[in-house]
This record gives C-alpha cells, structure tokens and sequence, in this order.
C-alpha cells in the first residue's frame, strides 16, 4: 500500500511539473512574441531608398534627440542591422513665442510662457538615417 501512494505521489509531481512547465513555456513565447518588433514612439516612415525619416517631439531639445535615437536603434535592430548612420538632422522649437514685447511686462510675459510651456513638448527633431 505505501508503494502505491508514492507511485501515486511521483504521478501527480510529474503532472504539476508538467502543467508547470507548459505554463512557462507559454508565457516565454509570449514575451518573444511580445518584444519581436520595436514600437516607436515617435513616427518612423521608411523611404523608398531604403532609410527612414524619423519625427520626435520633447519637452526639451536632448528629449527630443534621445526619442530620435531610440527609434533609429529599434528600428534598425527590427531590420537585422546593428548601427545607423544620420543622413540628415533638424532640430526646432515649436513652443510658443519667448521674445518679449516692450508693451507687456516681462514678469507678466515670463509667467504667461511657463503657464504655457507646463508639460508641452516643445521640440521637433526630424532625422533622415539610414541602417548599416
């Protein structure tokens, strides 16, 4: 009788390993299915000749760039290859007007642009690169 339970007991381990092990297996595929492809943040646009035009916005102008950058590496890493090279580079300002006028004050004018300025990304980044 105490030969049949642990004949049992072994049965039921090598179910529940098992059952544990298929779970894991899933969830492992998941997570590659997952993480197989980058998902920008910005917006990426391949161009026929084979590089891409990135846009990125930031709160502020090295925001901006590292947006720019993490989308250049994902999407070449998306395309096998390790390394990208900048084509070309624009960087602007898009938030509002900081020159101040002589009719208002500056305080005034200073506090009107930080209202505004609160959690807006201010900076466009436009980057053409190419993957090698």
């Amino acid at each position: 009788m105490t030969e049949l339970r642990v004949a049992g007991f072994r049965k039921m381990v090598i179910r529940v390993t098992s059952l544990w092990l298929k779970i894991g297996l899933c969830v492992a595929a998941t997570g590659l299915v997952a993480c197989a492809s980058y998902k920008p943040i910005g917006a990426v646009m391949p161009q026929v000749d084979g590089s891409y035009n990135l846009l990125s916005t930031g709160r502020s102008e090295s925001d901006a760039l590292r947006v720019a950058q993490n989308d250049a590496k994902g999407t070449c890493r998306d395309d096998g290859k390790k390394k990208f090279f900048v084509m070309d580079q624009t960087t602007k300002y898009v938030g509002p007007n900081l020159e101040t006028s002589a009719n208002k004050g500056a305080a005034l004018r200073l506090l009107q642009i930080a209202a505004s300025n609160e959690n807006k990304e201010n900076y466009k980044v436009v980057m053409r690169i190419r993957c090698i």
